[in-house]
């Protein structure tokens, strides 16, 4: 059974199932999605918590073990197994004997970290799961980010201007662990409505970013974030090679999306056959409609210069080189 993370309180009004798993990339959601299941086996009865750490050197037995004793405090256990791997076959095999016939005085909770989208389609993942509650945590995107804060301040009975919200979204943007932290100590200093001076005031900036929010933003045609995030990279040690390695591949796809349009595809044929699919789309459609042949020709020499300043062939310095390639990419 898949459940939404923003429906678990309203599943958790009935019985518990006998196995939870909760995975995604998006830590906080996790962490607090994990802090109710554990909540309701509290309040289900469930006096004895177990924690297992599924590492290289694991013993897959000592989940058996563990779901045969007894509990010295309570009828119940809560057993956490935190899957900092993927279960290698053994673990596979264990897993799904477990699902089967599960002890019906335990929960099983399963902190997938170590899973990705590959293993929501395996076959022993669905055997695993075929009874469980499956809660995949998703990424809060840019354009939802200030909405949510918005939704996060209510419940602690603060009102964002939308300004301050916006402001808010910038500071912490690509990390929830920062923006419920600053919330929190928002609720200490203000009551009621939250300025955007406020938040200036108080808000340190925490924004983590990746290069694909770089190729995005650059995408997108937003001048102003893809320099931010390259200066965000750049001081965060990233190493410029890494950069200048997605930006050219991003360009290169744009260029090739360009001539399957020339060649009589659509521009969703011509993504699909790139292989661009989910929120990447609508980013590259945009580069692709806003910025003419000629241009990708000149980024992509600036690119290749970029390549031999990285490597020390050329003097200049490769992130003012990849700034020029942002201001090309991210013109009208």
């Amino acid at each position: 059974m898949d459940i939404k993370a923003e429906q678990l309180a309203q599943h958790l009004k009935k019985p518990m199932l006998p196995i939870y798993v909760v995975m995604g990339q998006e830590p906080l959601l996790v962490m607090e999605a994990l802090d109710k299941l554990r909540q309701h086996a509290r309040q289900a009865g469930i006096g004895e918590r177990r924690v297992m750490h599924v590492d290289a050197q694991f013993n897959w037995a000592e989940l058996i073990e563990a779901n045969q004793s007894l509990s010295l405090f309570s009828d119940r256990l809560l057993l956490e197994l935190n899957l900092e791997r993927k279960p290698d076959k053994a673990g596979q095999d264990v897993l799904v004997e477990y699902a089967t016939s599960p002890n019906p005085d335990n929960i099983l909770l399963v902190n997938g970290e170590g899973l990705d989208r590959a293993s929501l389609k395996t076959k022993w993942f669905k055997s695993f799961t075929a009874n469980a509650g499956v809660i995949n945590v998703w990424p809060v995107k840019r354009h939802e980010l200030p909405r949510w804060l918005e939704q996060r301040a209510r419940a602690l009975k603060l009102s964002l201007t939308t300004d301050a919200a916006e402001l808010l979204a910038e500071r912490v943007d690509g990390n929830l662990l920062a923006a419920r932290q600053e919330l929190d100590k928002l609720a200490l200093l203000a009551e009621g409505e939250v300025s955007a001076e406020l938040v200036l005031e108080s808000v340190v900036d925490h924004a983590r970013f990746t290069v694909f929010d770089l190729t995005d933003a650059a995408h997108s045609g937003d001048l102003g974030r893809a320099q931010r995030i390259l200066d965000s990279l750049r001081s965060e040690g990233v190493e410029p090679l890494m950069v200048q390695w997605a930006l050219t591949r991003e360009a290169r796809l744009a260029m090739q999306i360009q001539t399957r349009l020339k060649d009589g595809e659509s521009l969703d044929q011509a993504c699909m056959s790139m292989r661009i699919m989910g929120p990447r789309q609508a980013p590259m459609k945009q580069a692709v409609q806003r910025v003419k042949p000629a241009r990708w020709s000149a980024i992509m020499q600036l690119l290749q210069r970029t390549d031999a300043a990285v490597k020390g062939v050329d003097a200049l310095d490769p992130w003012l080189l990849m700034g020029q390639v942002l201001l090309r990419w991210s013109m009208r």
